[in-house]
């Protein structure tokens, strides 16, 4: 995260006292000529962007940091000397409910970059870790891959997909809820596990609008797709008693509008690839000559996860 000038600008004059303030532009200034931070720059800025009314995050996001170093020791993504001493410094810190200082936060920064967890840790804890995560179409390509991401990052994940087979992929992929679209009642269905915070939709059509309704109250949409051949007309009046949010999601669109938002998103996914945290489902390999087959895979909606057209073969 690299926080523009003007945000800093724009913090209400009665957020922080004018010291925070000016340690805060200071330390963004620094940051955006890509000089090198020490803790305290480190701890200044990441305090201010949780505990910031205008960035909508609060200071105890920074204190789940305890649960998420243990999860992810427990997935043992942490082998490296030292964690023991630094989990025991984070949990006593959280039961304890100290104030999380700029030298704190700067340190637990430092622990995290030197394990190599800092992004996705930084993405937990700003994420609402634990939120419930529907995702629609929850086999194919774009489906799975949310699904994949959304436990990653901390989501309870209900996946609804069509059949048991493809339901059981989306099992294998992290989903913590399945639901079969063919038989559910998928609006009772979700509200029976506790409702949903955000709805991740390629299909469209009646599966969004039962989603709408099965939606918790500030929740999120995503409409990223119609497979279904339906448009879903989304009526504002529900939006507003709900306090709901429809985000629409174009990907191509940022290499015209802000292209670093797709190289930044790359970048991560690739690292959590290599470092084998992401696992990309493909149902089949076809060499070049059967691409024809390989498209009727995806009309057909036979395929999950991905089809791969190898041009060698």
């Amino acid at each position: 995260y690299r926080p523009p000038a003007k945000y800093v600008e724009a913090l209400a004059p009665g957020l922080f006292s004018a010291e925070e303030r000016a340690s805060l532009a200071a330390a963004v200034e620094r940051w955006n000529r890509g000089e090198p931070l020490g803790s305290a720059d480190k701890g200044v800025l990441t305090r201010h962007y949780l505990q910031g009314d205008l960035f909508g995050f609060e200071l105890k996001r920074l204190r789940k940091l305890s649960k998420v170093l243990a999860d992810f020791r427990e997935k043992e993504w942490l082998d490296s000397p030292g964690f023991a001493e630094d989990l025991a410094y984070v949990t006593a810190l959280y039961d304890a409910e100290i104030l999380f200082t700029d030298d704190v936060v700067g340190r637990l920064l430092d622990a995290l970059e030197r394990h190599g967890v800092l992004d996705e840790t930084l993405v937990v804890v700003t994420s609402d870790h634990g939120e419930r995560l529907l995702v629609l179409g929850a086999s194919g390509g774009v489906g799975l891959t949310a699904v994949e991401l959304g436990k990653l990052m901390g989501a309870e994940v209900i996946a609804c997909a069509r059949g048991a087979a493809k339901l059981e992929v989306a099992r294998q992929a992290g989903a913590d809820h399945l639901l079969d679209s063919e038989t559910c009642d998928l609006k009772a269905d979700v509200k029976a596990l506790g409702g949903a915070d955000v709805v991740y939709d390629p299909v469209g059509g009646e599966l969004f609008d039962a989603a709408l309704r099965a939606c918790n109250p500030e929740a999120r949409l995503l409409p990223l797709g119609f497979a279904s051949g339906t448009v879903p007309q989304i009526p504002a009046n529900y939006l507003l008693v709900k306090n709901l949010s429809v985000l629409g999601f174009y990907w191509g669109g940022y290499m015209r509008v802000n292209p670093s938002v797709l190289t930044d998103s790359f970048a991560v996914l690739f690292d959590w690839y290599a470092q084998g945290r992401l696992k990309p489902h493909v149902s089949h390999v076809l060499p070049l000559a059967q691409a024809n087959d390989g498209l009727a895979l995806l009309r057909t909606r036979t395929a999950t996860g991905k089809v791969v057209i190898d041009v060698t073969a």
